[in-house]
């Protein structure tokens, strides 16, 4: 995957000579779309957006969805914390290194 420069080079029989270059993406598809994104909302708003996840005693603190991170109390509507999306649907604590290329 990634951007390939392909040079084309042809003679005919009398000698004349044609170049040509061309630029090539090349794509996977079955790579994970980034998106790295960020949102800043409550530990509760993020449960309820499917970021976070209920963990810890009695379910009482917000873990970030893909590193389990602690975000909060969990029902904790008046705070604010950011959640950083690298892979989409991948939410993590800290902005994940793909997304600091």
């Amino acid at each position: 995957a990634g951007s390939h420069v392909c040079d084309y080079r042809a003679v005919d029989a009398g000698g004349r000579e044609v170049r040509a270059q061309r630029l090539v993406e090349v794509v996977d598809p079955a790579a994970p779309a980034l998106r790295c994104v960020s949102v800043r909302a409550s530990p509760l708003a993020h449960l309820g957006a499917g970021r976070a996840r209920a963990g810890g005693w009695f379910f009482s603190r917000a873990l970030a969805g893909a590193d389990r991170q602690d975000i909060g109390y969990a029902w904790d509507w008046w705070s604010v914390v950011a959640l950083h999306e690298g892979e989409a649907g991948r939410w993590h604590a800290h902005r994940p290194p793909v997304c600091e290329r």
